[in-house]
């Protein structure tokens, strides 16, 4: 597989739709609950971090974010811009669209062996299961209209 940091606007849209739509993310490894309801500083963080560790774990030789990110920006730098822009209401992104960024940030952050029993991955889970759901009930309410 290949790995990429992906870029912190998404993580950051990503992270405040979840805040907006999801309540928490339960982590069956750690049985604990992660609080993502009106918390994208914290959501974003997780997923920053993880897709770091992800791209580092897959190019281990090639320096921070597994040579991602020039000299001048940290890792550390890079997650606080995904918590920055997690900041931004910005644009209604649709279900479809936010379940879609999440399926790619998956990919990009699975690479540690620890990915099933990560946090970042029991967000992201939810975070999809939050997106379908929306898709489903927006499919249903069409379907009514057609009807009536």
């Amino acid at each position: 597989m290949s790995c990429y940091l992906t870029d912190a606007e998404t993580i950051g849209m990503i992270a405040r739709w979840a805040a907006d739509n999801c309540t928490s993310a339960f982590n069956p490894s750690t049985k604990e609950f992660a609080k993502m309801e009106g918390n994208p500083s914290s959501i974003a963080t997780t997923l920053g971090w993880q897709n770091v560790f992800s791209c580092e774990a897959r190019y281990p030789d090639h320096g921070p974010a597994g040579g991602f990110l020039n000299d001048e920006i940290s890792d550390s730098a890079y997650v606080r811009s995904c918590r920055n822009a997690s900041r931004h209401k910005g644009d209604n992104i649709s279900p479809a669209a936010v379940w879609r960024m999440v399926a790619t940030l998956e990919y990009q952050s699975c690479e540690t062996e620890d990915w099933f029993q990560s946090d970042a991955f029991w967000v992201c889970r939810a975070i999809k299961e939050a997106a379908g759901r929306k898709m489903a009930e927006d499919l249903v309410s069409v379907e009514a209209r057609q009807w009536t």
